[in-house]
């Protein structure tokens, strides 16, 4: 098949045209890879509806409205985020086919999204930082978790970039420098406090490890992060703070830099003296 699409042409093939849609999706009209396999999935959701299979073309706006507000697969009601999600998928799809001349009208164009209310990001208070930090154990595993949560907290790096995280990032010298890369590739150079690298560094000893012992392409971290993200919410839950995600982690961070009065020297020293006493000794140890 070729992957020039000839606009002006009549298409007979629907299965084709689906084809060209998801190539399109791919090929970036769509920016998020992952919004890009959902319109996939609910086109097909759609299409598997008792009368579609054979001919899409069929479609109306009164069976789109059908579907879009229908239960999810779990038999509950549908999110507003669902719906919105549903329609945009349909309405992208059947403007592509009546790009190539496969349906005359869009039936969608007509359908609304309704409004996702928003809500303001939440993040943790000093008091809250207290609660999740003097939770984690004193176990390597806990250390190296305690590690990663400061890290995020005073970088607001993602889960995946600081699990990425390699000795040969880190630039050690009259002042800290961990070099990242973006989800666009960018790479970014962050400061990082003292305090922080003495957190990572009492992790590592407990290993029996330690920066000058380790390769340059050792990972810092020996944590999937399937694996991180469940021992967060672990814990979240043993401080009672159950809402608790990477996301409010690194909401925490944004907020606090956005604070003029907001120094990341003295906030990272605030992070280790909101740690546990457990936490204080191995750090006097180290």
């Amino acid at each position: 098949m070729s992957n020039t699409i000839n606009i002006g042409g009549m298409m007979d093939n629907w299965d084709e045209c689906i084809s060209l849609w998801s190539a399109s999706l791919s090929r970036g009209g769509i920016k998020s890879k992952r919004t890009s396999e959902e319109y996939k999935r609910y086109l097909i959701e759609f299409l598997n509806r008792p009368g579609l299979q054979s001919d899409p073309g069929l479609v109306t706006e009164a069976r789109v409205t059908e579907y879009c507000f229908s239960v999810d697969h779990k038999g509950l009601m549908p999110s507003r985020g669902l719906i919105s999600m549903r329609i945009a998928s349909l309405k992208n799809f059947y403007k592509f086919a009546v790009m190539l001349g496969m349906i005359s009208n869009n039936p969608c164009i007509g359908i609304q999204r309704p409004q996702v209310s928003k809500t303001s990001p939440k993040y943790l208070d000093s008091h809250h930082i207290d609660k999740l930090l003097s939770i984690l154990p004193k176990s390597h595993a806990g250390l190296r978790d305690r590690a990663i949560i400061m890290l995020i907290l005073t970088t607001g790096l993602t889960r995946s970039q600081v699990l990425n995280i390699k000795v040969v990032d880190f630039s050690i010298g009259t002042k800290i420098i961990l070099e990242s890369v973006t989800q666009k590739g960018d790479v970014v150079h962050r400061y990082i406090p003292k305090v922080i690298l003495e957190t990572i560094n009492i992790a590592l000893k407990v290993k029996g490890l330690s920066f000058t012992k380790m390769q340059f392409d050792d990972l810092l971290f020996d944590i999937a992060p399937k694996s991180f993200t469940l021992n967060l919410s672990r814990y979240a839950k043993m401080a009672d703070l159950k809402w608790v995600n990477t996301h409010v982690l690194r909401h925490t961070w944004a907020r606090l830099m956005t604070n003029n009065n907001a120094v990341i020297d003295q906030y990272a020293e605030n992070l280790v003296q909101h740690a546990s006493d457990v936490f204080k000794s191995y750090k006097m140890a180290a």
